[in-house]
């Protein structure tokens, strides 16, 4: 991949990393639980959610950008974690219940699967174990290339940072 597109890239994939962890974090808070808030900021967070888990764990699209995209197969198996079982399925939850209006949608079971408190905790925690183990696997120019172009609209919270 050209340098110059992929350094580009890794800006976006910091930007979504950084609103996957702050909206994790205002979603665990108890100051943000008023309707209709609470409900969009728990969509926010999953679709974030689904952003960031495509782009370590799905093959994507000819024109998604992947960690294979910037990370060779042997670097993949010893800096990214496996895929948690409950992770796998609220990304399916997502893309049935957020992403897509499908018949599925009405489905009763499904929508008791809905995510609760401590997997938006377990996304948080997994969220920092893919960004150490992603950084860890980095260049020096990946690195630097690795910075939210937006960091103004994370002052007021925990972000991770390289």
């Amino acid at each position: 991949m050209d340098p110059e597109l992929q350094a580009k890239l890794l800006a976006e994939l910091k930007y979504e990393i950084d609103m996957l962890y702050v909206t994790t974090e205002i979603v665990l808070s108890p100051k943000y639980k008023e309707y209709p808030l609470d409900s969009i900021l728990f969509e926010v967070c999953l679709l974030h959610f689904r952003v960031v888990w495509d782009f370590f764990y799905a093959s994507g699209e000819d024109t998604d950008f992947t960690v294979r995209d910037v990370l060779a197969d042997d670097q993949l198996k010893t800096h990214r974690p496996k895929q948690p079982k409950r992770l796998r399925g609220i990304r399916d939850y997502v893309d049935v219940m957020l992403a897509h209006l499908s018949q599925d949608r009405i489905d009763a079971d499904l929508k008791n699967r809905v995510p609760q408190r401590e997997d938006f905790a377990l996304i948080r925690e997994h969220t920092e174990t893919l960004f150490k183990g992603f950084v860890a696997a980095l260049t020096a120019g990946q690195k630097a290339a690795f910075k939210n172009t937006l960091p103004h609209k994370f002052t007021d919270f925990q972000t991770l940072e390289p």
